[in-house]
């Protein structure tokens, strides 16, 4: 009896041993799957987030262009110039925000910015600043002749071709854009040594027109129909 008992607590013990190595295996097994599964689904995660941000940013634009179409019927045809007085601002919070288009709290500034290059803060920077400046980028060119302080004329645009506007097409003259300097962080103006479009979507760069529409353009629409003399691309270097 005491043997019978004996050689059931072994049996016992050597299942029980067998179970536990079975089930480290399995965990192991299970723990390599779920690894290869992650690193197939993460670029695909990465990828449907970058394109609701992109879709977030054309949003964002439409809203900006709709306040500036505002600000034109209320201001005799003229837009807002790119710089405040004194670079004290930009055309966001200088003229659309001051001016009573768009409301003044700084939360509803990420309303008027691409969420890609949203920055808290920015050494450097005073939180004024941050919330002023960075923001779409304002052609400087619109007014046939580069031009940061004055107002554009809305009627006038396009009359003369320049570089970043082309003649007499406002649905290929880019009011504003996703633009930025080098470091990728968005910007109040574009048109300078060291402001253009970035082509931070998949290559491209989203941008509001003279005629109100707003889409999404890669570097060729940007250099050969929009007449920029050259853009960004997703890693800061100049594609012309």
């Amino acid at each position: 009896m005491n043997n019978t008992s004996q050689n059931k607590r072994q049996e016992s013990k050597t299942i029980s041993r067998y179970i536990a190595k079975f089930t480290l295996i399995e965990l192991l097994v299970v723990i390599a799957i779920i690894a290869i599964l992650a690193s197939m689904l993460l670029p695909a995660l990465n990828q449907a987030r970058e394109k609701a941000r992109a879709t977030q940013c054309i949003n964002n634009l439409k809203t900006c262009s709709t306040g500036l179409t505002f600000y034109a019927d209320a201001f005799n045809d003229y837009f807002p110039p790119a710089i405040g007085p004194n670079w004290g601002g930009s055309w966001l919070s200088s003229f659309l925000v001051e001016g009573g288009i768009f409301p003044s709290k700084y939360a509803d500034y990420r309303k008027y910015r691409c969420p890609s290059t949203w920055r808290e803060s920015i050494s450097g920077w005073e939180t004024w600043e941050v919330y002023a400046k960075q923001t779409y980028g304002m052609n400087l060119w619109l007014a046939g002749y580069w031009n940061r302080f004055n107002p554009y004329k809305r009627g006038r645009i396009g009359q003369k071709a320049t570089d970043m506007v082309p003649l007499k097409s406002p649905s290929n003259t880019v009011v504003l854009a996703d633009g930025s300097q080098s470091d990728g962080m968005q910007y109040m103006e574009i048109g300078t040594n060291s402001t253009s479009a970035f082509l931070r979507h998949g290559g491209r760069a989203n941008a509001a027109f003279c005629d109100g529409s707003v889409r999404s353009g890669g570097a060729f629409e940007y250099i050969q129909t929009y007449k920029f003399p050259w853009v960004y691309n997703a890693a800061g270097a100049k594609v012309q």
